[in-house]
């Protein structure tokens, strides 16, 4: 679905943004698929990358590198939210992709972004319908409840949200 969803964004004013990546496989997929070295947009990556992490199957940084240096456009944010936010310097997005795996800091990436994506815009949440996730899937809902905006939940088990 989040390459359906970007191929939508793709006709929009903005970059694509993704935080929580790992070793980037929807990110890379969704860069294949559009042929992303070809287009006038950045593909902003945000992860902790750190060693330990369960969530991101990458043991250091350089391994990121070496998976992303094929893509020109690519821009690789390492840090923790909410701190790494202020090294966003993009001012307008058509494609968030959240998967955190933790409610919090997705809340704060979430507010964060959200003043900055377009009309028509795309905004995802990787575990919004998992077992487990259940934090998550309330932080998603409760957010887009009060700016009176509907969540899809996906079949894939993600949530999804199309700015008006």
């Amino acid at each position: 679905m989040c390459a359906t969803a970007a191929a939508h964004c793709v006709k929009l004013d903005g970059d694509f943004i993704e935080f929580g990546v790992g070793v980037g496989f929807y990110s890379r997929l969704i860069m294949r698929y559009l042929k992303f070295n070809k287009l006038q947009k950045k593909f902003l990556l945000v992860d902790r990358w750190s060693p330990g992490d369960t969530s991101s199957y990458i043991e250091n940084f350089e391994t990121v590198k070496k998976i992303f240096k094929y893509y020109k456009n690519t821009i690789l944010i390492r840090g923790h939210i909410p701190e790494v936010l202020s090294k966003i310097q993009q001012k307008k997005f058509s494609y968030v992709y959240l998967d955190l795996n933790n409610h919090l800091p997705e809340k704060q990436a979430l507010e964060f972004i959200f003043p900055l994506v377009v009309k028509g815009g795309i905004i995802m949440s990787d575990d919004f319908g998992f077992k487990g996730h259940e934090k998550q899937e309330k932080v998603f809902v409760e957010f887009f409840a009060k700016k009176n905006i509907d969540v899809f939940y996906l079949p894939t088990g993600q949530g999804m949200v199309i700015k008006p």
